[in-house]
């Protein structure tokens, strides 16, 4: 395959950013840049990379992102969120398969038991829900999220308007909702059929249109802190966490394909879109 003539060779990259050979490779093993192409130079002189333009303005946002964290995992999101070209799918899925991993060796009742326990450590940012839940309401909301985790049908469902988890919902989010209740939002969503296998088989069919949409979405979460109340706290907790983010994105992608939800997220939220 012929390189096209816009593309740039490994050694006029490190001139033009001042990135080193180790950095290059390092950076596209966790998929952080295009993978280039190879031109072959012949026996004993050895190969030549070349990489596409976008190339050189990934490098700078990566350098400049380097300067506010060490995580690669959260240079990859910020990528993704700014629209370079990221495998963000493939990211996803690694993740999920982890959790079908553990969901497979793991015993259900313990698992339950291990979730609904009121959370130990001080620092844990899930004790704000349990404050405000009490143990009853914990109990119910947390079985019934391990529940479609993985893949069993929920002692009560969140469409039920009696049931323990849907009042758990309303009692965590009903100050933040305007209009509609929890759980007329929820109807015609898929939220109960989204285990952790069903969301795999999700990111596996993510069309580029939809993954456009989710990408708005994402980018709402990423600000929730904006809000400065309880609702942009829980969110903003559970977008630090990169396993959370992957649940989010099949998650949204899945809530796209209804009907019903197609309205901005950050609308909904309360957020303003970023300025370009």
């Amino acid at each position: 395959m012929e390189i096209p003539a816009d593309w740039i060779s490994e050694a006029e990259l490190a001139a033009a950013v001042d990135v080193s050979h180790r950095n290059l490779l390092n950076w596209r093993h966790h998929g952080l840049l295009p993978t280039p192409m190879i031109r072959h130079l012949g026996v004993g002189v050895g190969n030549q990379a070349f990489y596409p333009p976008i190339t050189i303005a990934m490098i700078r946002r990566i350098n400049a992102l380097r300067r506010q964290t060490r995580d690669m995992g959260e240079w990859r999101w910020q990528l993704w969120l700014e629209a370079y070209p990221i495998d963000i799918i493939k990211w996803c899925r690694q993740c999920l398969l982890t959790y079908v991993e553990v969901i497979s060796e793991i015993d259900e009742k313990r698992f339950v038991e291990a979730a609904t326990r009121k959370p130990a450590k001080r620092s844990d940012p899930r004790r704000t829900f349990y404050r405000r839940l009490k143990a009853q309401g914990w109990f119910a909301l947390m079985t019934w999220a391990i529940n479609v985790a993985i893949g069993a049908r929920p002692p009560q469902s969140l469409f039920d308007p009696v049931s323990s988890p849907l009042a758990s919902l309303a009692r965590l989010l009903g100050p933040f909702a305007s209009g509609l209740s929890p759980r007329d939002r929820l109807v015609g969503s898929p939220i109960e059929g989204a285990g952790v296998r069903q969301l795999l088989a999700v990111l596996d069919e993510a069309e580029a249109t939809e993954l456009e949409k989710v990408r708005e979405d994402c980018r709402a979460l990423s600000r929730a802190a904006e809000r400065r109340d309880l609702l942009g706290f829980i969110l903003s907790q559970m977008w630090r966490r990169p396993d959370v983010r992957a649940v989010f994105l099949a998650g949204l992608v899945a809530l796209r394909r209804s009907p019903d939800h197609q309205g901005s997220l950050a609308a909904a939220l309360g957020i303003s879109e970023p300025t370009q």
